[in-house]
């Protein structure tokens, strides 16, 4: 499968016109062996310095090129900021959980959800 080819297994429907969010689905990773993986809401989120810091609420699909760009991480119920993690984050996907390479004092840094505005 190239980088450029996704599996999507559910949508969801987003306030975004040129964006689709999905519940589950294929994302590439930025490692050596480039082998695809299979992402779904509610893997645990883990940074670097081994802090689990919320789940995944939905995958974000560009609907132009139709291509995951991001995750969206979920808080709940601590508190309701949505915030995306750009994929070139993510170092490992195991079973239940995604690990980024970013520590969890950076977290503030990465982009709040906005439903009116695509991140890159």
């Amino acid at each position: 499968m190239k980088q450029s080819e996704i599996s999507c297994h559910h949508y969801v429907t987003s306030c975004r016109q040129s964006e689709t969010m999905m519940i589950q689905g294929t994302i590439p990773l930025a490692r050596a062996d480039g082998v695809p993986v299979e992402v779904q809401r509610g893997m645990h989120v883990v940074t670097s310095d081994a802090m689990t810091i919320g789940m995944v609420a939905a995958l974000v699909l560009d609907a132009h090129c139709q291509e995951v760009t991001h995750l969206l991480l979920c808080r709940l119920p601590e508190t309701a900021v949505y915030r995306h993690i750009p994929l070139d984050l993510i170092i490992e996907v195991d079973a239940e959980a995604i690990h980024l390479n970013i520590q969890a004092n950076m977290l503030e840094t990465l982009p709040i959800h906005q439903p009116n505005t695509l991140h890159n």
